[in-house]
C-alpha cells in the first residue's frame, strides 16, 4: 500500500469534500477561502504516481469561487460530463467543463443554480443514471432535481424532523436513502417518493456531534451502511439488509462517531471470495477499510490526519482512495490486487445482478419489415450467451458485528443465489401482463404530401420483472426503445405546499375564475421548539408535552408556515389564520385577501403571503398589529413558466421571492417597487465569466456585452444590499466586483470603484469600518492590477496615519 500527503493540497481552512471523476484522471477538493466558497479541480496523477509529480506537469486544472458561502460537497455525475456543488449559501451549482479558444486547459462554467432549500445544503447526490440530483439541507429536507430539466424539481421530500445529512441512491435504482440529526435513517421510493422504511433504533442514543452523515449502498444493492450509529454506548456504522431493512450487524472499532461511509464501485474476488469494499472514517482522525467477506478490517490508518476525516472517494478501477480532512489537507491511497483483491467482471456483475433482481427484457420496434428476422436472429445467439454465463456468488455479508449472534445462520442464507420476492409489478395493466406478438402485415398510409408512413412492429413480448426498478431498465440498442413507466401516485407523507406553487398568470385578472392552486395534501406539520403543529381535515392540532388543542379553520388548507411565536395558515377561500403555538389562540382576527394563498413565510413578527393573483402582502403582527405591504402585484415577473420557489422575509421584514428560473427580485418599501437582484440571462454570463477570469490563464477578455452585464449584475446586488441594510451581504458583493474587474485587468472602473471606498465620508461601509474594507479589498486586488494596488495603498497608509 501507498500512502501519498501531497504538499501542494494543503489550506488553512477545512477541506469538507471530495470526489474522483469517473474516467480517474482528475478530482474534485472543497471547502471555502477567507471570503466564499471554494472548490478545486486537481489532475490525480501528479497525486499517485511521483514521475509524474516530478515531471513538473500541471497539477491544478481550475479554482471556483462561485459559491458565497463555504462548499459542503460535491459530486460528479455517473456520465462525468457535470458535477454538482452544495453550499451554505442554501444553493446547489451544477458545472459543466468548457475550453476556450486559444486556452491549453480546460475550464469550469456555472451551468445551472439551483435555488429551494431554506438553509445550508450539505450533501448532494446523482441518480444511478443520472436522471435526478438530489441534496439534503439544514431545512430538513431533501430535493430531488429532475437532470434532465434542471431547474425544475421531480419533488420534495419532507418527513424528517431534524437536519438532513447524507444521502445515497441505490445503486440498482429503485430507493433512495437518507440519514438525519433526527436519529432515523430513511429509505425513499424512487418515483412515487414514499416512505419505504424507517430505521431508528441504532441512532436512539446519538448525539448531533457530527458535520455530515454521508452513507453509502454497497454496488451489488444489498446493504445500507450508516453513518454515526451507537451499539452498547460505542460508536459504530449499522448495517441494514435491502431485504427486509433489518439492522442486525455494525462495522465497531472507531473511537468517535463516524462521519463519512464510502462503497468501493466494484466488486471483488478475494482469495476465491467475492466481497464489497468500504472505507469508513469519522471523528476519531482515523479511516478503516473493510472487505465483506473478512471479519476485521482490512486496515486501519491511525494519524494520518489531525482533525476529523470528512469525505472519501474511490477510484474507478478500485484501487485508489482520496480522503480529506477538516485540519485542510487531503491524502491518497494507493492499493494493489495483492492487497485488495481481483475486481469481477461488467459480465460477471451482470449476472450477479441478474441473480438477485431478475431480468427485463427490452422492447423493441423495427421500422424496416426486412430486419425483422435477422434481430430476431440475433436475440436468439444474446439469449444462449447469457444463458452460458453463470453468475458468480453474491458477496457475503459483512462480517461485523451480530446483536444475536447468528452469523453462521445468516451466512447460509448465500449458499445459493438469492432470488427476489415480488412485490407489485413495475409496470402494471388492468388485463395482466403486457404481450405482443409479431404481426404479420405492416400497415401502410400516405399523407396528404404524398409521403409514406409505415407503422412499425414489436417485436416478442413485453416482460416484466417486479423485482427491477425502472432505473435499471437496459439502455436502448439500435432501432430498440425501452419504456419507463410513469408514476402518477401522490406520496402519503408530508408535503410543504410551498414547495409546489401555483401555476400563476402573466395577467393580474381582476377576479380568478378557479383557484390556481396544487392538491392540497391530507395531512402537513412543522416543529417548533417542542411543539407540534398539524393540519388535517381543516383541524389544526398544537400538540405540546402538557397540553393538546384542536382549532378548526375554513376551507382547504395549501400552506403551513411558523416561527417561534407564530403560526399561520392559509386556505384556498383566501383566508389567512394566525396562531400562538404556546396557546393555539388567535394572534390577529381572521384575514381575507380574497383570492386563494399560495405561499406563505413567517420570519419572527413579519408574516408574508403570496396570492394567486398573484400579489404579496406583508404585515407585522406584533403590538400594534399592521400592514406593511398591501396587495402588491408579482404579475410583471410571475408566470406559468417562471413560478415562484421561494419567499423569505429577512428579519428587517425585507421580503424576496425566488423563481424557477433562479432569478430573484426583493421589494423595496421606501422605493415602492421591487428590486431586481438576479435575471437568469446575467446570473448565466456571471458564471461564465467568473470561471473565465479565475481558471482560465488566457489573455483574452470575455465578449464586451457579457462582462458589461456581469458588473452590472454585481453593482446590482451591492445597491439592493444597501437598500436592506445587510452589510455582509453588501460586503461580499463588493468583493466579488473587485475580484472580478481585478482579474480582467479593467483598472478604470476598478478605480472608480475603490475611489468610492477611500474617499466615502461614511466612517461604517457595509458594516465595516471605511479603512478596514479598504484594505481587505486591496488584498483581493494583490499581483492582479500591481499599479492599481501600489496607487491605492498609498492612499489607505496616508489615510491612516491622518486617523
Amino acid at each position: 500500500m501507498k500512502i501519498v500527503k501531497p504538499s501542494w493540497i494543503t489550506s488553512s481552512n477545512p477541506l469538507f469534500s471530495c470526489d474522483v471523476h469517473p474516467d480517474g484522471s482528475k478530482f474534485l477538493t472543497a471547502g471555502q477561502n477567507d471570503s466564499n466558497g471554494q472548490i478545486g479541480v486537481w489532475y490525480l496523477a501528479p497525486v499517485a504516481r511521483e514521475k509524474v509529480e516530478r515531471s513538473g506537469s500541471t497539477k491544478k486544472i481550475a479554482t471556483l469561487e462561485n459559491h458565497e458561502g463555504c462548499v459542503n460537497c460535491v459530486r460528479w455525475s455517473n456520465s462525468g460530463k457535470l458535477f454538482a456543488s452544495a453550499s451554505d449559501d442554501k444553493s446547489v451549482i451544477v458545472w459543466t467543463a468548457v475550453r476556450y479558444e486559444g486556452s491549453a486547459t480546460e475550464s469550469y462554467r456555472c451551468k445551472h443554480t439551483l435555488r429551494g432549500h431554506g438553509g445550508d445544503v450539505l450533501d448532494v447526490a446523482w441518480s444511478p443514471d443520472d436522471k435526478y440530483l438530489a441534496s439534503t439541507s439544514i431545512d430538513n429536507s431533501i430535493i430531488v432535481w429532475d437532470a434532465g430539466n434542471f431547474p425544475e424539481r421531480a419533488t420534495t421530500i419532507r418527513g424528517h424532523q431534524g437536519m438532513v445529512k447524507g444521502v445515497v441512491w441505490d445503486p440498482i435504482g429503485k430507493y433512495l436513502a437518507t440519514q438525519s440529526t433526527d436519529r432515523t435513517l430513511r429509505v425513499w421510493r424512487v418515483g412515487d417518493w414514499v416512505e419505504e422504511t424507517k430505521i431508528s433504533d441504532p441512532f436512539v442514543k446519538c448525539g448531533g456531534t457530527t458535520s455530515f452523515l454521508r452513507i453509502g449502498w454497497s454496488p451489488d444493492g444489498q446493504y445500507v451502511v450508516s453513518s454515526h450509529a451507537m451499539n452498547n454506548e460505542g460508536p459504530v456504522a449499522k448495517i441494514i439488509e435491502r431485504d427486509e431493512w433489518k439492522a442486525r450487524m455494525d462495522f465497531v472499532g472507531h473511537r468517535r462517531a463516524i462521519e463519512s461511509v464510502r462503497f468501493n464501485p466494484n466488486l471483488f474476488y478475494y482469495d476465491k471470495m467475492p466481497a464489497s469494499c468500504v472505507a469508513i472514517a469519522g471523528r476519531d482522525n482515523s479511516v478503516s477499510v473493510w472487505l465483506t467477506c473478512l471479519k476485521r478490517p482490512l486496515f486501519v490508518l491511525h494519524d494520518l490526519f489531525k482533525s476529523s476525516v470528512l469525505d472519501m472517494s474511490w477510484t474507478p478501477d478500485g484501487y485508489g482512495l482520496v480522503v480529506c480532512s477538516h485540519d485542510g489537507s487531503m491524502a491518497y491511497l494507493g492499493l494493489s490486487p495483492r492487497e485488495l483483491g481481483r475486481t469481477m467482471s461488467l459480465q460477471q456483475v451482470g449476472a450477479l445482478k441478474r441473480s438477485l433482481y431478475g431480468s427485463l427484457e427490452k422492447v423493441r420496434i423495427i421500422e424496416n419489415p426486412d430486419l425483422v428476422s435477422s434481430e430476431e436472429g440475433e436475440d436468439e445467439e444474446e439469449e444462449m450467451d447469457t444463458a452460458d454465463d453463470q453468475p458468480p456468488p453474491p458477496p457475503p455479508p459483512p462480517n461485523g458485528v451480530f446483536s444475536n449472534g447468528n452469523l453462521e445462520k445468516f451466512n447460509n442464507r448465500f449458499t445459493t443465489p438469492a432470488t427476489s420476492s415480488t412485490p407489485e409489478p413495475a409496470i402494471s395493466s388492468s388485463q395482466g401482463p403486457a404481450t405482443s406478438s409479431v404481426a404479420e402485415k405492416q400497415v401502410e398510409t400516405k399523407t396528404k404530401d404524398g409521403k409514406r408512413r409505415i407503422m412499425p412492429v414489436t417485436l416478442k413480448e413485453v416482460t416484466t420483472n417486479p423485482s427491477l426498478p425502472p432505473a435499471q431498465l437496459p439502455p436502448p440498442a439500435k432501432r430498440r426503445v425501452s419504456i419507463t413507466p410513469v408514476s402518477n401516485k401522490t406520496p402519503n407523507n408530508t408535503i410543504d405546499l410551498r414547495s409546489t406553487p401555483a401555476k400563476l398568470s402573466n395577467m393580474v385578472p381582476p377576479l380568478p375564475q378557479a383557484p390556481l392552486l396544487p392538491p392540497a395534501p391530507s395531512r402537513q406539520f412543522l416543529l417548533l421548539g417542542d411543539t407540534r403543529v398539524e393540519v388535517q381535515n381543516k383541524e389544526v392540532k398544537f400538540t405540546s408535552p402538557l397540553k393538546t388543542w384542536t382549532a378548526p379553520v375554513e376551507g382547504a388548507v395549501t400552506t403551513l408556515s411558523g416561527d417561534q411565536g407564530v403560526v399561520a395558515v392559509g386556505c384556498d377561500n383566501g383566508s389567512i389564520y394566525t396562531f400562538h403555538p404556546k396557546t393555539g389562540r388567535l394572534i390577529l382576527p381572521i384575514l381575507n385577501t380574497g383570492h386563494a394563498i399560495t405561499h406563505s413565510c413567517v420570519t419572527g413578527q413579519h408574516l408574508a403571503v403570496v396570492t394567486n393573483r398573484p400579489s404579496l402582502y406583508l404585515w407585522n403582527v406584533g403590538d400594534p398589529p399592521r400592514c406593511t405591504i398591501k396587495d402588491e402585484s408579482l404579475g410583471s415577473f410571475v408566470s406559468t413558466k417562471r413560478s415562484i420557489v421561494t419567499l423569505t422575509i429577512s428579519p428587517e421584514g425585507d421580503v424576496r421571492v425566488g423563481l424557477s428560473d433562479s432569478s430573484e427580485y426583493q421589494y423595496s418599501r421606501e422605493l415602492s417597487c421591487w428590486a431586481v437582484i438576479g435575471h437568469t440571462h446575467l446570473d448565466g454570463s456571471w458564471g461564465r465569466d467568473l470561471n473565465n477570469g479565475k481558471s482560465n490563464n488566457t489573455k483574452q477578455p470575455p465578449a464586451k456585452r457579457t462582462y458589461l452585464q456581469t458588473v452590472q449584475q454585481l453593482h446590482q446586488r451591492i445597491r439592493v444590499a444597501e437598500l436592506s441594510g445587510r452589510g455582509s451581504e453588501g460586503k461580499q458583493w463588493l468583493t466579488s466586483l473587485v475580484r472580478y474587474l481585478s482579474l480582467n485587468k479593467d483598472e478604470e472602473k476598478l478605480r472608480e470603484v475603490l475611489q468610492g471606498v477611500i474617499s466615502s465620508s461614511k466612517p461604517i461601509i457595509h458594516g465595516v469600518e471605511r479603512l478596514e474594507l479598504m484594505g481587505s479589498l486591496l488584498k483581493v486586488v494583490g499581483s492582479s492590477c500591481q499599479r492599481v494596488y501600489s496607487e491605492f495603498k498609498q492612499q489607505l497608509d496616508w489615510a491612516a496615519s491622518r486617523e
